[in-house]
């Protein structure tokens, strides 16, 4: 099976993500070369990886394809692109929601009506056109997150099913990339990969370690979702919000 282009060109996608993603990866590469850790765009997946924006968008191919739970399946550095064999025609390609395996959802944030939202969720300018010239839900799932500053990289972010968006908090107005869902969800199988961007959600070197190793202890059963934070307190220290309780270090 093989996948036939719907949309026309997607060039003003490329001028919003190629400048980060091509300067991470080192330049343009085929679905067939890359650095170390990389492997070949399945024959199956080409098209379909092409229509998504390629290398741009989805970064090179840090897996060969395979099998699993009956899909042929094929990690990006940004994403998880399924080919379901049972359904035909281009229904049978998506990407899959790993985003929930690897960022605490939330509720969307109270703002004013100027503030740009997806599905009510706070976003900016950036990431929201991000979001929709690179296909809307139609690509990125709905959103788990609100906009949020990742203070360790300096970039703002939000996540959403199947991949999440972010731009350096410097440059309101300069190129929006994408994160490495792939990576991260890929784990011990894309080893080799050397991902050029650090990490993705607020529990991937975002939280004070002390009470990320305490979240972690405790479980998502009793703390509840990640809500907020860290914040700095006037007395020292960070705290951070989650559904049941307020984490702080002294």
């Amino acid at each position: 099976m093989k996948y036939t282009s719907r949309a026309g060109s997607l060039s003003v996608a490329f001028l919003i993500v190629a400048v980060v993603m091509s300067g991470c990866t080192g330049g343009t590469l085929s679905p067939n070369q890359g650095p170390s850790g990389t492997y070949p765009v399945a024959v199956e997946f080409q098209g379909y990886y092409a229509e998504l924006g390629g290398m741009a968008v989805l970064g090179p191919a840090i897996s060969q394809a395979f099998f699993q739970d009956g899909r042929l399946v094929q990690y990006t550095q940004s994403a998880l692109m399924v080919l379901n064999p049972n359904i035909s025609g281009e229904e049978a390609f998506s990407l899959a929601a790993v985003g929930p395996e690897l960022v605490s959802s939330e509720a969307p944030a109270a703002a004013d009506e100027d503030t740009p939202k997806i599905q009510d969720y706070t976003s900016d300018a950036a990431i929201l056109l991000a979001y929709n010239v690179l296909g809307g839900e139609a690509v990125f799932g709905k959103p788990l997150t609100n906009l949020r500053f990742n203070q360790n990289f300096n970039w703002v972010e939000q996540h959403f099913e199947t991949m999440g968006i972010a731009h350096r908090a410097d440059e309101p107005n300069g190129p929006a990339f994408i994160l490495p869902y792939g990576v991260s969800a890929c784990a011990d199988l894309c080893d080799e990969y050397q991902s050029p961007i650090d990490a993705i959600g607020e529990h991937i070197g975002n939280l004070p370690s002390e009470i990320d190793t305490l979240a972690t202890q405790f479980g998502k059963g009793l703390m509840g979702n990640y809500l907020a934070g860290p914040f700095s307190l006037t007395e020292g220290g960070q705290e951070v919000v989650y559904e049941s309780m307020v984490l702080y270090t002294n």
